[in-house]
């Protein structure tokens, strides 16, 4: 059935990222960077079934040419750390054929993006395994009139009360400050972007006869009980495609496997709870009564003898248990159960959540230490080519020039490993307030993250106990129900007794 997926990413130099390389990887083409030199070679990439560039009002023509546009955008963006592209990844729902996918696709692009300034790389990839999906690589500069490279920022100056500029001594320039010259980075973007899709996925099925649809938001902002599943990522889905278990995949089959459990409970528990609305003050209240309607051998003739035996044996058992005797008290149970299913569905959110956090503690943790080694070299190749700058002179040129080089070199060799340790670093900064990482931390998360996991296979044993409750509570309804039916049957077997006595007396006055 059709899902919601939408996700964006930056792609970044500094990151080791190029914006040609994700481009051949998206078209399944074979380009080169010319900034770096380096050629990617997709072209034996099959699943790549529709490619296509959209370009904005006042683009250069020759940008309709993916290795043009990327490689131009390569060469504006020339810092180190230059943000290349935009890259935003959709799932495409499976009810659709592929022309309706890419009718609506075509719209959604360029009402979201070229219309607003952005070229838009957008490609298909479907292996017809279930899972098509679009990636969008947008540009994040704007053109000018003439069709040249805009700027992305513009420089706003500082003024005083008097309305004059503010100069600063210090860096002897004038105060400013710079801003975004379009508003395509403000974060609420990904929230629009995020509706429009879902809004054009509905319309769509809807419009081609389907009635399913998909939302945007979280379970959570829904008022959905169930958790919240992770997302597979390209490499955990083509393993699992291959039937290779993966640790996300098991973590999907529990998540799923815990919210079936909860949806089903959920729709029995609304039944018994309709069921009452209608018939509470039909089934009689007296203590006792309803004990009494199992023990009785009245709905014999509705059950097998053994199966009688045993049901209401094992219901006896319940309703002593939960010290049920009458209609009211089977109706508080059914509301303790409603709120232990709340309480279970609060508790497994928020069980999951953490999981997920500690996860990626501890995937950054791993990166911090798998790679503190690298990072540690490239600083220190730093720190060497550095010290000899401020000795001047006592080192000629040309060695300082080779100590550079040789720092800039290492780190470029190393982009990617030094690139994730400083990741790292930052999001374990962001994250410890101020104390530092020691392999204490580490040890503290993963046993949390051990107690968690019990705690959640606790929740799944609690599910099940509550499953086994709801069934007991179903059959203890059906008694009553057979209880209610016979109620008319002992109405008029009263009746009649009552005839046959008031007949019985007039014989006996006539006979005198």
């Amino acid at each position: 059935m059709a899902i919601f997926h939408l996700n964006i990413k930056i792609v970044k130099r500094g990151a080791g990222a190029s914006a040609v390389a994700k481009a051949a990887y998206h078209s399944g083409d074979t380009l080169t960077n010319d900034y770096d030199g380096r050629t990617f070679d997709y072209a034996r990439k099959s699943r790549v079934v529709y490619k296509e560039i959209f370009l904005p009002e006042h683009a250069p023509r020759e940008f309709a040419d993916r290795s043009t546009l990327w490689n131009a955008v390569e060469k504006v963006e020339s810092a180190k750390n230059s943000q290349l592209a935009r890259n935003v990844e959709l799932a495409l729902p499976v009810e659709l054929t592929r022309e309706q996918n890419i009718s609506f696709l075509r719209k959604y692009v360029q009402e979201q993006f070229t219309s607003k300034g952005m070229a838009a790389d957008t490609c298909i990839h479907d292996s017809g395994d279930g899972n098509p999906h679009t990636h969008i690589l947008l540009t994040m500069r704007p053109f000018n009139e003439d069709g040249t490279w805009g700027a992305k920022f513009k420089k706003v100056y500082e003024f005083d009360e008097q309305g004059k500029k503010i100069y600063d001594p210090k860096t002897r320039r004038y105060k400013h400050h710079a801003v975004s010259v379009t508003d395509w980075n403000d974060p609420n973007n990904a929230e629009v972007w995020r509706a429009a899709w879902a809004d054009a996925t509905n319309a769509a099925l809807a419009a081609h006869g389907f009635a399913e649809t998909v939302d945007h938001r979280s379970f959570e902002r829904q008022g959905k009980d169930e958790k919240p599943t992770v997302h597979m990522g390209v490499a955990a889905s083509q393993m699992e495609r291959r039937g290779i278990k993966t640790n996300r995949g098991d973590v999907n089959r529990e998540v799923e496997d815990f919210n079936k459990k909860l949806r089903q409970i959920n729709a029995r528990i609304k039944k018994a709870e309709d069921w009452l609305a209608v018939n509470r003050e039909r089934v009689p209240k007296q203590p006792g009564s309803l004990i009494q309607s199992i023990l009785d051998g009245h709905n014999g003739k509705r059950w097998s003898k053994l199966e009688h035996l045993q049901l209401a044996a094992k219901t006896k058992i319940f309703m002593d248990a939960n010290k049920i005797s009458n209609i009211d008290e089977f109706a508080d149970k059914i509301a303790d159960m409603k709120q232990q299913s709340n309480t279970l569905a609060d508790k497994g959110k928020a069980n999951e959540r953490r999981l997920k956090t500690l996860a990626e503690h501890l995937r950054h943790s791993e990166n911090f230490k798998k790679f503190a080694k690298v990072a540690k070299r490239s600083d220190a190749l730093f720190a060497k080519a550095r010290e000899l700058e401020q000795q001047g002179g006592v080192f000629s040129k040309g060695k300082i020039e080779k100590a550079r080089e040789e720092a800039e070199a290492y780190r470029y060799d190393h982009l990617p490993d030094i690139t994730q340790f400083d990741n790292a670093k930052k999001y374990l900064d962001a994250h410890l307030n101020g104390h530092k990482f020691t392999d204490k931390v580490a040890a503290d998360w993963k046993a949390e993250q051990a107690a968690l996991t019990t705690e959640k296979s606790g929740l799944l044993a609690e599910l099940y106990k509550l499953k086994d409750e709801i069934g007991s509570a179903e059959t203890l309804k059906k008694f009553a129900i057979l209880a209610m039916q016979d109620e008319p049957e002992q109405e008029q077997s009263r009746e009649r007794q009552e005839q046959i006595q008031s007949k019985q007396k007039t014989t006996r006055g006539n006979d005198r």
